[in-house]
């Protein structure tokens, strides 16, 4: 996870990379108030956001990147792909 491949726009705050695989990501953000995190990661529809364990919306950001508004305070945010072609029980998730 390289420095600077996610900040917390807007608000203003801190973005920290907790651990990074090729289908999940886990952030912990610290936002000073209501914000907008964009993490440089191309945009899909088969990648999931939760932050604080609640599902959030990812939306594109800067008009590629990922973007999902984050609430003042420490949060952690987790993405996982979830491509439609993985079936239950075939040992992908």
């Amino acid at each position: 996870f390289g420095e600077g491949a996610a900040r917390a726009a807007a608000g203003g705050g801190t973005v920290a990379g907790e651990r990074y695989a090729n289908d999940e990501l886990y952030l912990e953000v610290r936002a000073e108030a209501p914000s907008v995190l964009v993490v440089s990661n191309n945009f899909s529809p088969y990648w999931e956001c939760e932050v604080d364990g609640r599902p959030r919306k990812i939306f594109p950001a800067d008009g590629v990147f990922w973007g999902v508004e984050i609430g003042p305070g420490d949060r952690k945010a987790s993405f996982r792909y979830r491509p439609p072609y993985r079936f239950p029980g075939l040992g992908a998730n």
